[in-house]
């Protein structure tokens, strides 16, 4: 047996045996389900909203894009970061305290009661879980590649491993059991991308790499062939809004145990996530001047960079980095499904027919076995790079921004909220999908606001 297969065996048991346990503080209620019942305190908080944003598009896109497309990456992702921290900032409160108070469990139940509208319930649950299927696929994607080009296992079964891990996860005591294997799986993720750097820096020598860098300036510097200002905004646009956007990072507002909790939760995660901010991009910009001097081999399919570093660094720091990156792609996965789920029962389900706390836990445990065969499909099909295809998903959901701000400044109007976001996701599908024009989700963005405060003001 290759050692990975055995070390990947025992992270299964681990991850299973971690599940079992919380399955003890399960009770039979949709909201110890789906949201933990909303007990979850400030550092176990931060560590499950890191596993769930950072992604494989950390360690494997943005490694890859970084290699790519030099010091914009680096932009790119430190605008996610500031706007992320900015909108938990300024809205996180308000949104906790009315989910709270409220009791919604679901985002598009939040928007839906809101705005008093079964409709807008139904339709944010379809567009979410038809613009998260790029999402949630390219977990499996950054699984598979990984295993394939570093230990020589096939791609098709990279996917499977992922989606066995997603399943042990989810189906057990659902977010209280994603929630614990994410504390543990998120201390992995940034340890072991610190032993790599470690071992980086002393097997490259720090003065190769710096002269590296500087003999790809032309490759690195901002702006540059590929980063043109258009394209930059067109990127950052969906990114800076993701918290409000992206209804699995959405839901993580809603399970702090108290006020203190949710402000240690946003503070601890602005920590990790500067931390594995500038250890991702470093890996790409160094890679692509090493490169450049003849000390690491060019790559022209930027999601194998990260997977080609670890094929010659020793095995024990492969074997730890690629279970961190695949710790990383099962959190944000098993977060996204378990979130389609619980949004499938609250918000589709139970507006068709009541039913009880208990039938609403089986049925999203059955809609896991449902998304998954999708998932696994549209994986192995591997219809574009990483980052593409996260912009891309984050782009369809931009027209639920003034929503979420109508709620919290208490700007409301149910014809607004109806008309901008199936005029904003319309439009996302035509500009992104069809036309594929490079400023797409900034049109999409402005016209879905002027939309919801036009018809705001003359209601």
């Amino acid at each position: 047996m290759k050692p990975i297969i055995f070390i990947i065996l025992i992270y299964i048991l681990i991850v299973f045996v971690l599940s079992l346990v919380s399955m003890k503080y399960l009770r039979k209620t949709s909201e110890s389900f789906f949201i933990a019942g909303r007990e979850i305190r400030g550092i176990t908080a931060s560590l499950t909203y890191a596993a769930t944003t950072y992604s494989a598009f950390m360690m494997v896109g943005l490694v890859g894009f970084s290699y790519l497309t030099g010091s914009g990456a680096l932009g790119f992702e430190f605008v996610y970061l500031i706007g992320t921290i900015f909108l938990l900032t300024l809205l996180g409160k308000k949104i906790w305290e009315i989910s709270r108070n409220k009791g919604y469990i679901t985002p598009s139940e939040f928007i839906g009661r809101e705005f008093e509208s079964k409709f807008l319930s139904i339709f944010i649950t379809l567009i979410c879980i038809i613009s998260l299927v790029p999402y949630i696929s390219i977990q499996f994607i950054g699984t598979g590649l990984l295993l394939e080009r570093v230990f020589n296992i096939s791609f098709e079964y990279g996917i499977l491993i992922a989606a066995i891990i997603i399943l042990i996860t989810t189906l057990t005591s659902g977010m209280r059991s994603i929630v614990w294997t994410d504390s543990l799986l998120g201390i992995l993720m940034v340890s072991s991308s610190i032993l790599l750097l470690i071992w980086f820096v002393k097997n490259f020598e720090i003065e190769n790499i710096l002269n590296g860098i500087y003999k790809a300036e032309e490759y690195i510097r901002f702006p540059n062939e590929f980063w043109t200002w258009d394209k930059f905004l067109s990127f950052i646009t969906p990114w800076f809004f993701f918290a409000i956007t992206n209804p699995q990072v959405f839901q993580r507002i809603f399970i702090p145990k108290d006020v203190i909790s949710l402000r240690n939760m946003i503070v601890y995660f602005s920590i990790y996530g500067f931390i594995y901010t500038i250890l991702v991009t470093f890996f790409g910009i160094s890679l692509r001047g090493l490169s450049e001097i003849g000390l690491f081999e060019k790559i022209s399919d930027r999601d194998l960079v990260m997977p080609t570093l670890l094929s010659i660094a020793p095995e024990w720091i492969s074997i730890l980095v690629v279970l961190g990156i695949i710790s990383a792609a099962a959190t944000t996965a098993n977060s996204i499904l378990l979130t389609l789920s619980s949004m499938l029962v609250r918000d589709i389900i139970l507006n068709i027919k009541r039913i009880d706390e208990e039938s609403q836990i089986i049925l999203g445990r059955l809609f896991l076995f449902l998304f998954l065969p999708i998932i696994i499909t549209f994986s192995f099909l591997r219809p574009g790079f990483i980052v593409e295809l996260a912009v891309l998903s984050s782009t369809l959901l931009l027209p639920l921004v003034p929503l979420v701000f109508g709620i919290v400044f208490d700007k409301k109007s149910k014809i607004s909220a109806i008309s901008s976001i199936t005029i904003g996701y319309l439009l996302a599908i035509l500009l992104t999908l069809i036309i594929k024009y490079k400023l797409a989700s900034m049109i999409v963005l402005i016209v879905s606001l002027m939309i919801y405060l036009i018809l705001y003001k003359i209601k």
